[in-house]
């Protein structure tokens, strides 16, 4: 039963970062990314906030999805949600401080939302990354490397 609950939490925090992220790009298409100016401008600097902001309410989201499970499943060990909330953030976080542990069966879902933790952070930091490198090539230099890969 915790191998299934955690698998199909991960699953869903997994496909609401697509989501996401697909939400992101089809914004970024919309406003064309391809900008045509200095090096760094205001329009980029939003483009990045926004990419930034948007992924850590994601995380949020997922840490209050995490938060939901563990009150539902574990509730008595963990007195309020706001505790469940914040020992879902130390988990997500691999934080680990040891000043909410859980005990009995349940724990084990606890490594599932570390490896899910890890994996969209990881997932965040690629598409931030892509993200920066898109804003930070303007058009002439992006045409000059296409053209180099070409040859």
């Amino acid at each position: 039963m915790i191998l299934v609950v955690g698998v199909l939490v991960v699953l869903l925090t997994v496909m609401l970062h697509a989501v996401m992220i697909a939400g992101l790009i089809a914004l970024f298409q919309r406003h064309d990314l391809r900008l045509k100016v200095r090096l760094w401008d205001t329009k980029r600097a939003l483009i990045l906030g926004l990419t930034a902001c948007s992924l850590t309410l994601k995380h949020a989201v997922d840490i209050l999805i995490w938060a939901a499970v563990f009150w539902f499943t574990v509730r008595d060990q963990l007195g309020d949600f706001e505790n469940a909330y914040y020992f879902s953030t130390v988990t997500y976080t691999t934080l680990g401080y040891g000043d909410v542990v859980l005990v009995g069966r349940w724990r084990l879902l606890c490594s599932f939302e570390a490896m899910s933790g890890m994996l969209l952070f990881g997932l965040s930091t690629a598409i931030l990354f892509a993200v920066v490198q898109r804003i930070w090539l303007d058009a002439p230099d992006r045409q000059r490397i296409e053209d180099a890969d070409n040859s």
